[in-house]
């Protein structure tokens, strides 16, 4: 009987592992299941946010083309408006320039003897033509560059400055966008302590080219007048 009994036991345990066995299988395989299950998402994650960031790429390489072809296009355009502005123009490629360095507002101190060598923007048979200004050749377009400026002043210059006893300053506003305009060109004098800051004065005109000024100046009536440059407004 007891030995019969021990034989029980031993079917039993041996039952028993068994069946413990058989649920270990299936917790590895639900597990091993589980974690492929895990992977694949995490791979298919890892797809989907490569394929998106793929798209942003894509996206933005076209946005990038396509800001540059604008860009292109604008130049282009640009280009060719300012072709067709200087054939109805001739006078921003057609000029003579100034660039006296004494006609600066910066040249002089303020005193008659700061002024010296004073010069003049005329030409005349009733002058020395030593007192006229190295770079005046007449009425004509000019174009300002350095060393005397890239502008005529808006404002007086001041007594004795620009190397002459008559200061040329712009009375009004140079253009703001391409286009030509007609102004007044004044002259400063100082006489016996009365100071005019338009003693005389000249019609011209001035031209916004692409990215300077030319101006339409005509000789002054005496020497001794001498428009100024500077390189602000």
């Amino acid at each position: 009987k007891l030995e019969s009994e021990k034989q029980m036991l031993k079917q039993d345990a041996e039952s028993l592992l068994v069946t413990l066995d058989t649920k270990l299988e299936l917790i590895d395989f639900k597990l091993t299941k589980a974690l492929e299950i895990e992977n694949t998402r995490k791979a298919e994650k890892l797809a989907e946010k490569e394929e998106q960031q793929r798209l942003e790429r894509e996206k933005e390489e076209r946005a990038r083309k396509e800001r540059q072809e604008e860009g292109s296009q604008c130049l282009q355009r640009e280009e060719e408006f300012w072709q067709e502005f200087e054939q109805l123009h001739p006078e921003c490629e057609d000029y003579k320039i100034l660039n006296d360095s004494r006609r600066s507002v910066h040249h002089g101190n303020g005193t008659y003897e700061g002024a010296e060598p004073r010069k003049c923007d005329y030409i005349g048979i009733d002058i020395d033509l030593e007192r006229t200004s190295p770079d005046w050749v007449g009425t004509g377009w000019y174009r300002l560059l350095a060393p005397a400026g890239t502008r005529i002043p808006e404002s007086p210059p001041g007594q004795w400055q620009c190397g002459s006893s008559y200061q040329g300053w712009m009375k009004g506003s140079h253009p703001v966008i391409a286009g030509q305009t007609n102004v007044k060109f004044c002259f400063e004098h100082k006489f016996r302590d009365v100071e005019s800051r338009c003693h005389y004065s000249i019609e011209g005109k001035v031209t916004r080219c692409k990215d300077y000024f030319v101006y339409y100046l005509d000789d002054p009536p005496s020497c001794s007048l001498r428009y100024c440059a500077t390189d602000h407004f």
